[in-house]
């Protein structure tokens, strides 16, 4: 579940019933980012552009914030301020060809189908009888 995904980032990010951890709250972000969840790749392009919990690395903070940005779904900018403006100060001209290709080429993963109610259900029996008879012999 993105959504899922994107709130766990946020609770290792903040501590949010859990201990700081960074690395695993960036982890947790591109998961939910690959999917083309906007908070989420705005989340990762800002600790990739600070170097929090990842290596500082301005293509793919360019890439993650500029993917966010041109999210359907996206809150527009801040027309003060533009943090791909800021990073693209910082970076050469290779890396901005870089991260504009990356951008460009860039897709997101499908998103699984859930599966139908009574097939969960039907799982939950299986188990439900399974531990209770216990493993069939063979």
């Amino acid at each position: 579940n993105i959504t899922a995904q994107l709130n766990v980032g946020m609770c290792l990010e903040f501590g949010d019933g859990v201990a700081i951890d960074l690395t695993e709250a960036a982890i947790w972000y591109e998961r939910a980012a690959e999917y083309g969840d906007y908070f989420a790749q705005a989340s990762l392009g800002r600790l990739y552009a600070l170097g929090e919990g990842v290596r500082q690395d301005f293509v793919q903070a360019y890439k993650w914030l500029k993917l966010s940005q041109l999210a359907e779904d996206a809150v527009q900018p801040n027309q003060l301020y533009d943090p791909c403006e800021e990073l693209a100060k910082q970076m050469s001209a290779v890396e901005l060809a870089d991260a504009e290709m990356q951008i460009e080429q860039w897709k997101p993963k499908k998103k699984k189908e859930l599966a139908p109610a009574f097939r969960v259900q039907e799982k939950i029996a299986i188990r439900a009888r399974y531990l209770k008879r216990g493993p069939p012999l063979t």
